[in-house]
């Protein structure tokens, strides 16, 4: 009895696609206010975009970047999330700046979940507001999506991307990849996108006309190779890679960064991005893998689907069109991407949920999958079971977003402490952060002072591996020996040590209590606050 009803519903859905589409957008703007609503933050990079966001306030382009001492940022500054800060500026005007934040994320994380709706949609995808919403049952995507960063945006960009180059819409290649270069520091992605692209319509172009069986290998790669070549260097390809290319380039040169950007992405893109040297240095965790098992557990309806429709792929590949195969292209190489960096879950989600529901679709043509579905809709077990599986999966999923955004750093962490250091210090005092990651809070919260390690302690190596490696020794309570170099070598006037990693800094505080180099002047349950002598 319960069916009936929910099939009425799906079939006015695919009638009625602006009705469809207000559905998923009040679900989803419920869902992630709902998130958002509380006075925290799950990210601690999130007080960095607000205040970049309030410098721009008084000067649109900030350049100098003082605020990193004996960093590759201090004279080689590039806002590579500047639109993102444009747009986040409204928000923190109109409203106090940590709640205009988290409406500006909410509104940007619904865009995204609209277009993604209205993707599917034009690709005639069936179910496409189920197929949407099967989105927020992801925990580690709901949750990358609502913090404070420019993710929305680069999905959006990506997204639209992949459309233009399906549908041949070259020319809207070219503002994406520009408006990409001023958002995201990642936009090599698009270029990236739009290879994978030549080279996957290349192989079916090639495979099309592949030679017969009969034939030996050696005639087949003879014949194979030049028609590979002429598909990839076809006048289609080279236009779109050209255009994007050419987006790209002018986003690099008409920037208000240039030339010293070209610099900066070289250390951003290459040396953090895709070397990343976190054998080198402790990175922060989104770069590392995740818990075996975590990654499934933590998406567990979206990667069900996913197999389902890999299942289903692998019998009727043959049959499937070029945007399916481009998607299970690509939702194998985020797969892989993710293994390596957990942050690759924001783009490996949509992807492969976007390629489940193509497969799916497609699969509704064909006779043989009509009958096995036909004999799964009339089991009232299978029903009972999928009910169940999804219920507690959602649960499982919203529980686990929330308990991450509702309870992560208040919006007044750390302010008590900045407020005292403010009060008993001169602007442009150096202070030893022993946490790299606090830096955002202590920007945020008093940008009159410097700092030493902040936003990746890859740029702090970059700079003097020498100098990384005695921050690192002293801040791990290793270098007991070196406390008089605090001053010396980084001229700083003051340590802050921030309380809630207390268990990974009880072997320096035990030894900053010690040395008559250092007086505690400060301490709340948040920070303890040294002078040194």
């Amino acid at each position: 009895m319960v069916m009936k009803p929910l099939t009425s519903v799906h079939h006015y859905f695919e009638q009625h696609a602006r009705i469809a589409l207000l559905f998923v957008v009040v679900i989803t703007a419920g869902y992630f206010g709902w998130l958002q609503a509380p006075p925290n933050f799950g990210d601690p990079d999130a007080f960095y975009h607000i205040q970049m966001a309030k410098l721009m306030t008084h000067t649109l382009v900030v350049r100098d970047f003082p605020y990193l001492q004996s960093n590759f940022l201090q004279h080689n500054f590039v806002d590579q999330h500047f639109l993102y800060h444009v747009i986040l500026l409204p928000f923190i005007q109109f409203f106090p700046d940590w709640i205009g934040a988290k409406v500006a994320q909410a509104l940007l994380g619904v865009m995204f979940i609209a277009v993604f709706y209205l993707l599917l949609k034009g690709w005639r995808a069936s179910g496409a507001v189920w197929v949407t919403l099967l989105l927020l049952w992801s925990e580690s995507f709901v949750y990358r999506l609502n913090l404070v960063k420019a993710q929305p945006l680069s999905l959006l960009i990506i997204f639209v991307a992949m459309y233009a180059l399906i549908k041949q819409k070259h020319w809207w290649l070219f503002p994406l990849a520009w408006v990409y270069v001023w958002t995201y520091g990642g936009w090599i992605m698009i270029l990236f996108v739009s290879m994978l692209y030549v080279l996957v319509d290349s192989f079916m172009t090639v495979g099309s006309s592949w030679p017969p069986a009969t034939q030996s290998w050696v005639v087949k790669c003879k014949q194979a190779v030049p028609a590979m070549l002429r598909a990839l260097f076809c006048r289609q390809h080279v236009r779109a890679i050209s255009i994007v290319i050419a987006g790209l380039i002018l986003g690099l040169v008409v920037n208000p960064y240039f030339p010293l950007n070209l610099k900066f992405y070289w250390v951003q893109v290459v040396q953090i991005g895709l070397i990343n040297l976190q054998d080198q240095v402790r990175v922060g965790a989104e770069w590392y893998p995740y818990e075996p098992f975590t990654m499934i557990k933590n998406s567990l309806l979206p990667f069900s689907v996913l197999l389902g429709a890999g299942v289903v792929f692998g019998f009727y590949r043959k049959k499937m069109d070029f945007t399916t195969k481009f998607f299970f292209t690509l939702s194998v190489i985020f797969f892989f991407a993710t293994l390596k960096a957990r942050r690759n879950i924001e783009y490996f989600i949509p992807v492969a949920v976007f390629f489940s529901a193509l497969v799916f679709t497609r699969s509704t043509m064909i006779a043989e999958f009509q009958q096995v579905i036909q004999r799964l809709r009339g089991s009232i077990k299978v029903r009972w079971i999928a009910g169940f599986f999804i219920a507690a999966s959602g649960i499982y999923s919203v529980s686990n977003a929330t308990n991450f955004l509702q309870h992560g750093y208040p919006h007044t962490y750390g302010q008590p402490a900045a407020e005292f250091l403010q009060t008993h210090s001169k602007p442009g005092q150096i202070v030893f952060n022993v946490s790299w990651d606090m830096f955002p809070l202590m920007f945020y919260h008093d940008s009159r002072n410097y700092y030493l390690v902040g936003l990746d302690p890859t740029f702090t190596y970059i700079e003097n591996p020498g100098r990384y490696a005695l921050w690192y020794a002293i801040s791990s309570g290793r270098g007991a020996a070196e406390l008089s170099r605090i001053k010396t070598d980084f001229h700083a006037e003051y340590v802050w040590v921030d309380q809630p990693n207390i268990q990974n800094h009880r072997q320096l505080i035990q030894q900053l209590n010690q040395s008559t180099l250092m007086t505690a002047i400060y301490q709340d349950n948040e920070a303890i606050i040294y002078q040194v002598q």
